[in-house]
């Protein structure tokens, strides 16, 4: 399947080289080949900043506050294209498992920085 998982989670986890849980990650989904237009145009407008990696994953960090709005509306919406694979369809801004724990992310402070991890899932 063509796309990513994102994993979004207090960035003291990385810093520490800790095995993220299940438990720590604040919010998570699964999206289409266009799912991170949102951080993408995030870290051009300066407010999220790559990181690097190679897909396994590609990281981010972004504040709190910037990912609060970022998510105010729900998970960003895109434009990836219809793919069809072997055995599967993705449709066209395809996402799902979406995964938000906004009690915890609505007490953190606004200055906090998080990691975003993106997964290739292709």
């Amino acid at each position: 399947m063509l796309g990513w998982s994102i994993k979004i989670y207090p960035q003291s986890f990385r810093i520490k080289d800790i095995h993220t849980e299940v438990e720590d990650i604040l919010v998570s989904w699964k999206t289409g080949l266009g799912g991170l237009d949102w951080i993408e145009n995030l870290c051009s407008e300066g407010e999220a900043l790559s990181l690097g990696g190679n897909g396994y994953p590609l990281e981010f960090a972004i504040t709190a506050r910037a990912l609060f709005l970022a998510l105010e509306e729900g998970v960003p919406a895109h434009k990836a294209p219809l793919v069809i694979g072997d055995d599967y369809i993705s449709p066209s801004g395809w996402t799902d498992q979406v995964e938000i724990d906004l009690e915890r992310l609505i007490a953190l402070p606004p200055e906090l920085l998080l990691a975003v991890d993106a997964w290739d899932m292709s």
